[in-house]
This record gives structure tokens, sequence and C-alpha cells, in this order.
């Protein structure tokens, strides 16, 4: 550990449940849902959804939720100069995700992240909230030396960061 000269010892949860997985043959979507517990960090954070754990064209498809986030012991990875006041940080997102080969050669892939916001408390101002962010590559093929990017896009993006008078 190079970040901090502090050992962060931190007890962690995690329960996972996965329906209908199948890997090598047909290409189905299984059910999972994964719970999370970090000791002073994380009172929940659970992610539930369908993957297709395809070799040539995986895709995830999720939704996330967290209570009870806060820096805890992790604080220690944070530079000096930046301090976290999250109390009881609570996460919402939705995520879709995919890569495929694309017929001209090489990949082509998504990652659209829907309705993600941040607070502090459950009915705290938004610290991030961001109502869509999309990247899509149509082909990335490094043989050919051909990377397109079809698009990089944001809507509905909200922050609330402060500088100390230090700072």
């Amino acid at each position: 550990d190079v970040c901090s000269s502090d050992l962060v010892d931190l007890k962690a949860t995690v329960t996972a449940k996965v329906d209908h997985f199948s890997f090598g043959g047909k290409d189905s979507p299984a059910d999972i849902s994964l719970m999370v517990k970090a000791e002073s960090c994380v009172d929940q954070l659970v992610v539930k959804g369908s993957v297709v754990p395809s070799p040539t064209s995986p895709e995830a498809h999720l939704a996330i939720t967290a209570e009870g986030l806060r820096a805890g012991p992790l604080a220690a990875y944070l530079p000096p100069t930046i301090r976290s006041t999250l109390k009881d940080g609570q996460l919402a997102a939705t995520l879709d995700a995919g890569i495929a080969p694309n017929a001209k050669g090489g990949l082509q892939g998504r990652l659209i992240v829907d309705n993600l916001n941040l607070r502090d408390g459950p009915a705290g101002p938004p610290l991030l909230k961001i109502d869509n962010a999309t990247g899509k590559v149509g082909r990335y093929d490094p043989a050919h030396k051909v990377v397109a990017i079809d698009e990089i896009s944001t809507k509905g993006i909200d922050a609330d960061v402060a500088m100390t008078a230090g700072g």
C-alpha cells in the first residue's frame, strides 16, 4: 500500500446470488444480486440486474443503490488537502454496458449510466447528479489503427463541491 503510511483494517461482507448462469453455451442473461457491507464505510451496497457472460459479447444491465456511505477508515487514502464530509451517503444509478465484435473487425462497445444520484442523507441536496452519461465506441480495431467514437455525452449534471479558504 503506497498511498498511505497508515494501515487500513476494513471488514467487509459480501452476499451474492446468481440465477440462470450459463457460460460457453447459449448467451442468455444471468440474474444477479449482490449485497456488500463494509464496516464504518458502507451500510449497504446493492447491485441487481442481469449479465450476459458471453466470451465474445458480454453485457450488463444493473441497478445500483447504496446507503450509509462515508469515508471512515478509507479517509486515509485521501490527499491531505481533501476532506470528506459525507455522513450518510445515498447512491442510486443504473448501468448498461456491453462489448461485441464489429462486423468490419475489432470491437464495438457502450457504457451508459442513467439517473446517477449521490447525496448525503435521503433528503439531502445532490452532491453529484447525472441524468445520463453515454459513451459509445462504434469500432475499436488496433490491428487496423481504427478507433471510431460514436458518442460521448452527458445530460443533466449537477454537482456540489466546495473549497475551503485554505485550499
